[in-house]
């Protein structure tokens, strides 16, 4: 979320921006405590966030969460190029 130039918030929306062939799953992890920022958070259509401290276990099931609701088929392998 904080980072020098722009927050986690701004990076989100540009890649929402970007307009990708398939739009891409966004889980914003960070120490700060979000609920001021609840309306910007929608308007950017976050798949999760999280808050920190959080064990591993809690970010793996938010992952499975997001991935299980994205209705997606898994991801495919991308060719690796030989030098």
């Amino acid at each position: 979320m904080r980072m020098p130039g722009m927050d986690g918030l701004e990076v989100a929306r540009r890649i929402r921006d970007d307009h990708l062939p398939v739009e891409p799953l966004i889980l914003m992890l960070s120490s700060d405590d979000l609920k001021p920022q609840i309306e910007r958070l929608r308007e950017l259509a976050l798949d999760a966030y999280l808050v920190k401290p959080i064990t591993r276990k809690e970010l793996f099931e938010a992952i499975y969460r997001v991935l299980k609701d994205s209705n997606r088929e898994g991801a495919k392998p991308v060719p690796q190029r030989r030098p």
